[in-house]
């Protein structure tokens, strides 16, 4: 995905400030939801799901919005996700195994 959006590799395209942008944008979307999601998503701890099954997903899950940020922390830790993603090996490595495993080509 990052050749598709940012073919030079410097980050620095309208298309990947683009993209950046809308992550974060979303992200910010999906905190104000935040409560509901995990409500939703703890009403199936208990199915048996392989997901499930290890840690604590749920607590996990809430874990994940940082809503002890501000938004504008959320922004920035956003976009330090994003860059520590940047052609990081394990999401590399990630795409090798849906290839394998869902026929996912990469």
């Amino acid at each position: 995905m990052t050749q598709l959006l940012d073919p030079g590799g410097a980050r620095t395209s309208a298309v990947w400030a683009q993209f950046e942008e809308l992550c974060v944008r979303a992200y910010l979307a999906a905190r104000t939801v935040a409560e509901p999601i995990v409500a939703t998503v703890a009403l199936m701890a208990s199915s048996g799901l392989p997901c499930y099954s290890r840690g604590h997903p749920v607590e996990n899950l809430r874990k994940r919005f940082h809503l002890e940020m501000t938004d504008r922390q959320a922004a920035v830790f956003m976009r330090a996700t994003i860059a520590d993603a940047y052609q990081k090996w394990t999401t590399g490595f990630y795409d090798y195994i849906q290839a394998l495993q869902n026929r996912i080509p990469y």
